[in-house]
């Protein structure tokens, strides 16, 4: 387990967890494709990270094994949390469900997607989304912290 340190929302990468705004955690496995994806995020290497996501995405897209299928998840779930962290959450959104889609039973995608809409102004979609990650995980450090930053930027718009 390898942790590193950010600011902002916390992010769900993968199979771990990324609290930016404290330690980020990441567990590396899987294929080496989203190994290497994992260190560059890590790293603070997000185009890097972004390209290695997106080169698993296209070798798993067949879907035939769920392997593959699992693959091509996770990396559509680093294509969101590196699109967002590159500042680009509109893109991360449309990973973000593919990842929901293929794994609606995981709190992390929610959580991603959450915080992309939360980047967007879309206040509404992102308590949707944490307080789903929270019916799939309650008590997980992420969600609570996730929902407490919406809450303070909710009071103080009002």
């Amino acid at each position: 387990m390898k942790r590193i340190w950010g600011s902002g929302l916390f992010l769900a990468i993968v199979l771990g967890f990324a609290a930016q705004a404290q330690t980020t955690t990441i567990w590396l496995h899987g294929s080496d494709g989203l190994r290497q994806a994992n260190e560059a995020l890590r790293t603070g290497r997000v185009e890097t990270a972004i390209r290695h996501a997106e080169r698993v995405r296209t070798s798993s897209r067949a879907q035939r094994t769920a392997t593959e299928i699992r693959l091509y998840q996770a990396a559509e779930a680093l294509l969101c949390v590196g699109h967002r962290l590159a500042g680009r959450a509109a893109l991360a959104l449309a990973h973000c469900d593919t990842a929901i889609a293929l794994a609606p039973g995981d709190w992390r995608g929610y959580v991603n997607r959450g915080a992309a809409a939360f980047d967007l102004g879309r206040l509404a979609a992102a308590r949707r989304d944490f307080e789903r990650a929270r019916d799939l995980a309650p008590g997980e450090p992420a969600i609570e912290a996730n929902l407490a930053l919406l809450h303070r930027r909710l009071a103080a718009e009002q």
